[in-house]
């Protein structure tokens, strides 16, 4: 018989010939089937999200310890990371990517990376603005995406003209988590805004990647100036909704489409069509430790340790406790 060649392969059947339009089949019933088992798919995908997002105030958060857990904060993030196991070496090595496309020069990502690094993530690749076609498959395997925040202008004209946005999203329904901080929350969110002219209190906004039912931003940042958030939402008007993000705050939405700040509370702003005015609401964190105990306590019963799960309960011990177990060493 007649054999393969590298570099050449025969075909097995003759290709088709290449139909124009008149030509094609009309579409059949199992077509529309088909493309509406795929919508139901897609409406799946928006109605409860497939992965946590973290929307952190300001860089902060990443150093912070829990002074009732004794734990540093950033555990919070490994708990939501994906575990995908492998038949020999046990699990795979978990990727991330850190973009920064709110500066000019790309950077400010030092904090980002150490703390990944803190996490046990080894693999942590920078993606630039324009990137290669190997940069571009680290993202497309990446576990974590943080995203860095800047001027949100420049952000959205970044992701407008790239395919990297797209890529993004992809990755979140694929199961990635994603970190938004500082004016990167706004990007996941409805609406990404900035002030239009240094003049005008008018702000100028832009739709982002909807992956957040509302928008979220931090209460100051450089780009809106003085303008308040109550204007903001006056000018969006009735059937929008502003979270605003204190310094040195949070907000995680979880798998079961649940908000849960961290650190402290989270002001909700609505504009009220009836008063004719802006109504603010606060969202009050968890309990103190249980934002973290509770995770962590998840994730040992899922994996099965025994003694990971002593280790991190004595990180967890109170300071009366550790003063009590010390003693008691010390007989």
């Amino acid at each position: 018989g007649e054999r393969n060649v590298p570099g050449f392969s025969v075909p097995t059947k003759a290709q088709r010939k290449k139909q124009y339009g008149f030509e094609c089949p009309c579409p059949t019933i199992h077509d529309f089937e088909d493309y509406r088992k795929w919508k139901e798919q897609q409406a799946r995908l928006e109605e409860l999200p497939t992965a946590p997002i973290f929307f952190l105030a300001d860089e902060s958060l990443l150093q912070w310890q829990d002074p009732e857990v004794k734990l540093p904060w950033i555990h919070r993030l490994r708990c939501e990371l994906p575990r995908r196991a492998r038949r020999v070496s046990g699990e795979l090595p978990v990727k991330a990517s850190v973009l920064s496309y709110g500066r000019e020069d790309e950077g400010g990502t030092a904090a980002v990376e150490l703390a990944l690094a803190d996490l046990g993530i080894a693999h942590i690749r920078k993606i630039p603005r324009q990137p290669n076609r190997f940069q571009v498959a680290h993202l497309e395997q990446s576990d974590v995406v943080v995203m860095v925040g800047g001027d949100p202008k420049l952000m959205w004209r970044t992701f407008e003209t790239g395919s990297v946005g797209e890529q993004i999203k992809w990755r979140f329904w694929s199961g990635a988590v994603l970190v938004a901080i500082g004016e990167a929350c706004m990007v996941l969110g409805q609406k990404i805004f900035w002030r239009h002219l240094p003049t005008s209190r008018d702000v100028m906004p832009a739709t982002g990647f909807k992956l957040f039912p509302h928008a979220v931003c931090p209460e100051t940042f450089e780009a809106l100036e003085d303008v308040t958030l109550d204007e903001v939402v006056a000018q969006f008007g009735s059937g929008h909704c502003v979270l605003g993000l204190p310094p040195g705050t949070g907000l995680i939405l979880n798998r079961d489409g649940l908000a849960e700040p961290v650190k402290g509370m989270v002001s909700e702003y609505r504009w009220d069509y009836k008063r004719e005015d802006a109504s603010q609401a606060v969202l009050l964190p968890p309990p103190k430790g249980a934002s973290l105990l509770i995770p962590l306590h998840a994730l040992l019963k899922e994996k099965g340790g025994e003694e990971d799960q002593q280790d991190v309960y004595a990180f967890a011990l109170t300071e009366e406790d550790e003063a009590e177990e010390a003693s008691l060493v010390a007989l």
